[in-house]
């Protein structure tokens, strides 16, 4: 069973959480998070990765 995407971020850890929040719904990039966050691209990108894996453990998929 899917669930919501507020569900899905509630199991996220807060900088997880806040990366998919500017990602998915701020429609931003890698890099505009990047540097809003003031960290490196490399470390959205993977915070980005690891938290869409843990959303799909959930049933929650990015694409609906």
């Amino acid at each position: 069973e899917d669930i919501s995407l507020k569900e899905a971020l509630a199991k996220l850890k807060p900088e997880q959480a806040l990366i998919i929040n500017m990602k998915v719904l701020s429609e931003m990039t890698f890099a505009e998070i990047s540097k809003e966050l003031n960290i490196p691209m490399g470390t959205v990108t993977w915070r980005y990765r690891e938290a869409i894996k843990i959303l799909r453990r959930y049933g929650y998929d990015e694409t609906t």
